[in-house]
């Protein structure tokens, strides 16, 4: 498998800009794994899920900073740099987030925790 998923984890963080749940649903298996807190997803929880978050921002993006693949390029640690802002509030907000993304044999995300 090889690095090949360092473009998909880019990609995946430029689809995710627009909110576009079918554009985003298709970089995942399913069930999906781990997602963030949840375990086992399906298709229908994972958008859930992302309604839930998008329902609390106005508007999100998430600046790759870092990217290291592991082993077999199946598991890559991503540091970004999270911006949002939340409804109701002026301000933006930023976070740096690291989180371990895995990919299954055909590309797709199985897990982001």
């Amino acid at each position: 498998m090889g690095r090949k998923n360092i473009g998909g984890v880019i990609e995946f963080f430029k689809v995710e800009v627009s909110r576009n749940f079918e554009a985003i649903s298709q970089f995942y298996t399913y069930p999906v794994e781990t997602y963030w807190n949840e375990s086992y997803l399906s298709k229908k929880e994972l958008r859930k899920s992302y309604g839930a978050a998008w329902s609390r921002n106005i508007k999100s993006n998430n600046l790759i900073t870092f990217i290291m693949a592991y082993g077999s390029g199946s598991e890559y640690h991503v540091t970004t740099k999270f911006t949002y802002k939340r409804k109701g509030e002026t301000e933006e907000k930023t976070t740096l987030n690291n989180l371990t993304m895995k990919f299954n044999e055909e590309g797709k995300i199985r897990s982001i925790k």
